[in-house]
């Protein structure tokens, strides 16, 4: 089994010196959370409420769920499905592309009422604010290159880093990467555009010309790409190597 598929193993291996991590569930939903203390209460009481949201979204339109192209954005929306339709819009892919960063950055900016630093990662795509720079890891397996370069994210104002993979994983692709992360200060953004560049990575000779494309996307400040053993990184990003 690749462990990269077990979210326990991967979160195991990360490290959030001086937080407490913590992981709260419901139905599909499951975050796994680092702070300053233990709000696990908090938020499971916030994704709740943005569970709701997207339900009734669903159930006024069965196509918000469905589209894999963007969908009209009406006036009585609800600002967070306003956000994922407009990430849609943007990434030129449906608005369910923009789901698990929306719930990232939902949950996140509501626990950061209650504490200064939060980190919570949703299947891979991450909402967070630090005072201190926080590296991420692009794991990407069936490359020679997982685990081992990541980046280095300034976090002080809340940012959002999103990974797709055509290979692995639950997310929806048409492409063939092993990774394609995108970094916006809108999370939802990220996890739209981090699809929409997967959808693009067809082989390896493909990565250059679509991180340009992703790149010029309005609100996308990086964006980083592993398919087989190759690997590239566009944008306001700086390169950590983590081992080697």
């Amino acid at each position: 089994m690749d462990p990269y598929l077990n979210r326990d193993v991967y979160r195991s291996r990360t490290q959030n010196e001086g937080l407490t991590r913590f992981r709260v569930t419901l139905d599909e939903t499951d975050l796994f959370i680092a702070s300053a203390k233990d709000l696990s209460g908090e938020a499971l009481k916030y994704i709740r409420e943005i569970r709701l949201v997207i339900e009734e979204a669903i159930k006024k339109d069965s196509s918000f769920k469905s589209s894999l192209r963007p969908i009209d954005i009406f006036d009585d929306d609800p600002e967070e499905i306003r956000v994922m339709k407009n990430a849609g819009k943007l990434c030129r892919v449906g608005p369910m592309a923009a789901v698990a960063g929306m719930i990232s950055e939902y949950v996140g900016k509501k626990l950061l009422l209650m504490t200064d630093t939060v980190i919570v990662e949703n299947g891979g795509d991450i909402f967070m604010r630090s005072s201190s720079p926080v590296n991420v890891g692009i794991y990407a397996p069936g490359s020679v290159l997982s685990g081992k370069l990541g980046i280095a994210a300034d976090a002080s104002e809340g940012i959002g880093v999103c990974t797709s993979s055509g290979t692995y994983g639950h997310s929806l692709s048409f492409g063939s990467s092993q990774a394609a992360v995108a970094v916006s200060p809108d999370t939802a953004l990220a996890d739209a555009a981090a699809t929409r560049l997967g959808n693009l990575l067809k082989d390896p000779s493909r990565i250059e010309r679509a991180l340009e494309e992703i790149m010029g996307i309005e609100g996308i400040i990086g964006a980083a790409a592993v398919v087989d053993d190759r690997i590239g990184f566009l944008g306001d990003l700086e390169v950590r190597v983590l081992s080697l």
